[in-house]
This record gives structure tokens, sequence and C-alpha cells, in this order.
């Protein structure tokens, strides 16, 4: 509340970031919180019609949101134009670690299914060696 000259700020550094693919959506108490500005591409302004904390407005913010990666940008939030574009390198690079940490272990499981199997064949081997020279000796 009574922050709106940091908005046009922070819009202008959102506006003049390098990754195409964004949205921002300002959460405000009433419309005295963001200032009048021509309306932006990708830009939505939500308000509330009850008092928020900033946890509460970024969690509303959140489940508004229509990308699959959520970054907060604060009103005061200053940024290098590739902040966007980095932090979303770093989160897909994390996705990646854990998707190749998952397929790791799956690998993992199917070595020890297989071993696994390959031991219980030539245990059934051994089981039917054992049962065909125990018939021999019965036989003999």
């Amino acid at each position: 509340k009574g922050r709106a000259e940091f908005v046009v700020k922070a819009l202008d550094c959102f506006m003049a970031q390098d990754y195409a693919n964004r949205e921002i959506l300002i959460v405000g108490d009433e419309p005295s919180d963001v200032p009048s500005f021509t309306p932006l591409q990708g830009l939505d302004v939500l308000y509330t019609n009850r008092k928020m904390n900033t946890g509460q407005k970024r969690n509303w913010a959140c489940h508004a949101a229509r990308g699959s990666i959520v970054l907060n940008w604060d009103d005061d939030d200053y940024s290098h134009q590739n902040r966007i574009a980095e932090q979303v390198a770093a989160v897909e690079r994390a996705r990646w670690a854990e998707r190749r940490q998952r397929i790791d272990a799956l690998a993992m499981a199917v070595a020890d299914f297989e071993q696994a199997r390959a031991e219980f064949i030539q245990a059934q081997m051994r089981v039917q060696q054992l049962e065909e020279d125990e018939l021999f000796l019965l036989a003999a």
C-alpha cells in the first residue's frame, strides 16, 4: 500500500526482460496501489476484496498464474534483463537433474531385477538337475 511509484520501475524491468513467454500479475488491495498506465501485454491486475498479507497475495497470484514456473517479482525488484531467463534455466536444469536421478534409479532397479531373475533361473536349474540326479539314483 502506498508504493505505486515502485510499481512503475518494477514493470519497466519486467517489460525489458529477454524471456518472451511471461506474464505478470499485480495484486493490490485497491486501485490506488497500482498507478494508471497503458495496459501492457501479459499484464493482469488483480485486486483483492479483502486485506491480505504478502504471503496470501503471492498464493493468490500463484493460483491465478497460467504458467508452470512462478517467480516472485516484488514492487521494489529492479532486475537485469535476463533475470527470468536465468531463473527459468536454473529450474529446467533442476528438473532435468531430477528426471536423470529417476531414470538412474529405475535402471538400477531393472538391473537388480535382472540379476535376481538370473539367480532364480540358475537356482531352478540346480534344483532340476538335483531332481534328475535323484531320479537316476533311484532308478539304478
